[in-house]
């Protein structure tokens, strides 16, 4: 079972429709963690239905655009802490929140579970990183 905090960025299911979704950690238990999702749900997920906050450039996401429940699928070029920029696959091109990205949990499938995006250019980096490998912001350490 991989540990989870207080505080992690995780990416979490909602229901059965195969997405996870942006989520913070805030209560961790045992068994299972209650995260708060970016759109503004939270509920319990068991520890194994998680994967560490790993939104970053060259993932596929689908965007809730403009908040209107309309998803268009991307890929992300570019991350500025919770703002990602999106090359859609009709063409178009712009930025948007984590808030508004989903991604299937099948697109994770080949990334190690020790990986995730660092929390302020969406580089990947190892769980035991003291520090992004790309633009050296530091991780949040657990004690």
């Amino acid at each position: 079972m991989t540990s989870h905090y207080l505080g992690d960025e995780v990416l979490a299911p909602w229901g059965t429709d195969g997405f996870l979704y942006p989520a913070v950690v805030v209560e961790a238990h045992a068994d299972k963690v209650h995260v708060a999702y970016l759109d503004g749900d939270e509920a319990d997920v068991p520890h194994s239905s998680l994967r560490q906050g790993a939104l970053g450039p060259g993932l596929r996401v689908n965007v809730n655009f403009k908040g209107q429940r309309k998803y268009f699928s991307g890929l992300i070029k570019k991350r500025i802490n919770q703002a990602v920029f999106v090359v859609y696959e009709d063409g178009d091109q712009g930025w948007a929140t984590m808030a508004q990205c989903r991604i299937l949990a099948s697109e994770l499938a080949g990334m190690h579970p020790a990986t995730m995006a660092c929390t302020y250019c969406g580089s990947a980096m190892d769980l035991s990183a003291a520090a992004c490998p790309t633009c050296g912001a530091p991780r949040r350490l657990h004690s």
